[in-house]
């Protein structure tokens, strides 16, 4: 499915950003990189987890040199904090693992080959760190919101069931209580029996028998 997507995408991102003689990713970015793809694929159990660990290991290749698409996989931190975002894990684990990725991210950018302004650093922090979670966050209320709208669904559809069978059985206790009237006064007693549609213990007054 789409979690194991990396396991194929990341080679072929390190793939085509191999030119002979000019540029290739190093061992250990390699090994860095499928690495990272392995814990986003098959740690969809332990979101927060996978999380913390995809930031601080994609905070390391950051620093390392990169060209090209291969340059993109470590945001696969961004995406493993946009599903924990998105996820029903408790808030706490959002904002650390909010924290983790930001710090991560910064010291990463930092110590890159690159030359960064403080400015620089804050508004690519923003776009893929804040990004992530906002686009978690909303599809958690999506999610959570869904989720209220089947409850309420089902409810009304148990509702309408009980609503039936009261209905029905409305019904079926005046029908038999007309049916009684009917045989009581066939048989003369009319005078003497009254027929309710009516719970026992509300009867009041003296009576000969229920």
């Amino acid at each position: 499915g789409v979690r194991v997507a990396p396991l194929v995408v990341v080679p072929v991102l390190l793939a085509v950003s191999v030119y002979p003689g000019r540029f290739h990713a190093s061992p250990a970015y390699i090994a860095g990189s499928m690495l990272a793809a392995a814990l986003f694929a098959f740690g969809g159990r332990a979101p927060f987890a996978v999380s913390l660990a995809l930031s601080v290991l994609c905070g390391g290749l950051l620093s390392a040199e990169a060209w090209g698409p291969a340059g993109l996989v470590p945001y696969l931190a961004a995406l493993a904090l946009a599903e924990l975002a998105a996820s029903q894990r408790p808030r706490w684990q959002v904002v650390t693992a909010t924290l983790v990725w930001a710090a991560c991210y910064i010291t990463g950018s930092l110590f890159d080959d690159e030359q960064h302004t403080l400015i620089r650093v804050l508004a690519e922090t923003l776009s893929f760190v804040g990004l992530p979670v906002v686009g978690g966050l909303y599809m958690r209320e999506r999610f959570a919101q869904a989720e209220r709208e089947r409850r309420a669904l089902a409810e009304e559809a148990r509702q309408a069931r009980r609503d039936e069978r009261a209905r029905w059985e409305r019904q079926y206790r005046d029908e038999q209580a007309e049916l009684a009237r009917e045989r009581i006064a066939a048989a003369g007693l009319a005078e003497r029996v009254e027929v309710r549609v009516q719970d026992y213990r509300e009867v009041a007054g003296e009576f000969d028998a229920v």
